[in-house]
């Protein structure tokens, strides 16, 4: 494991309390594995190609793209996240770098680097809208010409919104019900504002998924978003 320190913030710290009372699983989004096989799995050498994940959590994702041979990398800011995940890959003998920092930093803490995909599985929400922003313009910046980005992000008309101390339009902090309850800060994303985040980007499709929850208690909905860099 690195450890890097950032120069900008935008981690909660939640979420170290999380991944250190919590246990997580080892499986990734299907969405995400469908990202990775329909974009990647027909190359002729997987360990070529390069996938950096942008909060990589407990490891699950990063699991997944190093049991299927490619090149992975987990940021996090969590560093019972990072040693969760180095001893879930560990179990099954499966290599992958993992670095320890706020993803606010991510030209800093991958300097000098580039990568052929950057995927993202709910983490980007977990901060505010200018934040989200300026994280995808490093994801734009680190990105091979050609790179695909590939991001899932909550949708604005998901249960939870409005349930929690709104601290600018869209974004909301201690969520008092459904699927974000205790999971700190989280930006709720209209269409526009998907749209704006992929400006940059070519080839762009996003699609969502939309889930019920306790009975049908609420309806959780995300964006599912690729991109790809211009050549």
């Amino acid at each position: 494991m690195r450890q890097a320190v950032g120069i900008k913030k935008s981690w909660d710290p939640i979420w170290e309390q999380i991944f250190a009372s919590q246990s997580w699983g080892k499986y990734p989004p299907e969405e995400l594995i469908r990202f990775v096989a329909s974009s990647y799995y027909h190359a002729a050498n997987r360990r070529d190609i390069k996938i950096l994940e942008v909060g990589c959590g407990a490891g699950a994702c990063a699991w997944y793209m190093a049991r299927e041979g490619f090149c992975a990398t987990g940021i996090d800011g969590s560093p019972s996240a990072i040693r969760q995940a180095k001893e879930l890959l560990g179990r099954d003998q499966l290599a992958a770098e993992f670095i320890c920092g706020d993803v606010a930093n991510l030209s800093e803490l991958v300097k000098g680097r580039k990568f052929d995909a950057i995927v993202d599985a709910a983490c980007l929400q977990c901060n505010r809208s200018a934040q989200v922003t300026d994280i995808v313009d490093q994801i734009f910046d680190v990105l091979l010409p050609g790179g695909r980005f590939f991001t899932i992000l909550v949708a604005a008309d998901s249960h939870g919104y409005g349930l929690g101390e709104e601290v600018e339009k869209g974004t909301f902090d201690k969520i008092t019900e459904g699927p974000l309850k205790n999971r700190g800060l989280n930006h709720f994303f209209t269409l526009e504002e998907v749209k704006g985040l992929f400006c940059k980007f070519d080839s762009i499709e996003i699609d969502f998924t939309l889930r019920s929850f306790q009975n049908r208690a609420g309806v959780y909905k995300n964006w599912v978003c690729t991109g790809v860099k211009p050549t």
